[in-house]
């Protein structure tokens, strides 16, 4: 779930889950201090981190952290992890955007359709239903932002 602060909400085993659907994509590193876990996603072609906030017994995991994952396959698991374990919805993390220029939701549409087209071909329909919520939710506010 998302908060006002565009965070996502996660249980502490879901955090565990994260870090064991990664595994064998990664190389995995985390360090912590008494507010923060940070974990350190080493692919073979980029360095990424992921910061979550502790708030008892929920993590709170930094939107702005998720949007900056470069390896697109990591992203898409951690995504796929959110959704299927945290309750999490790609609707909500649209939603959240609302603030974007057009041109950023044109250039997200068309991002999203070459996403679409590539679960397509490859047949991952679970991907490809979310990538059709996402894309639906993305056309709505440029509708919005249209009018």
């Amino acid at each position: 779930m998302l908060n006002s602060a565009s965070e996502i909400r996660i249980k502490k085993q879901g955090l565990q889950k994260l870090i064991n659907k990664l595994l064998n994509d990664a190389d995995l590193y985390w360090r912590y201090n008494e507010e923060i876990i940070y974990l350190v996603i080493d692919s073979s072609d980029h360095i990424d981190e992921l910061a979550f906030k502790k708030d008892g017994n929920m993590l709170l995991l930094d939107k702005l952290s998720l949007d900056k994952i470069k390896n697109k396959d990591i992203k898409e698991k951690i995504i796929e992890h959110l959704v299927d374990n945290e309750g999490y919805s790609v609707d909500e993390y649209i939603e959240s955007q609302i603030g974007k220029s057009k041109k950023h939701l044109e250039l997200e549409i068309d991002y999203c359709l070459t996403e679409l087209h590539e679960y397509l071909k490859t047949e991952n329909e679970k991907m490809a239903d979310e990538t059709k919520r996402r894309l639906g939710v993305l056309v709505d506010q440029l509708n919005k932002y249209n009018k």
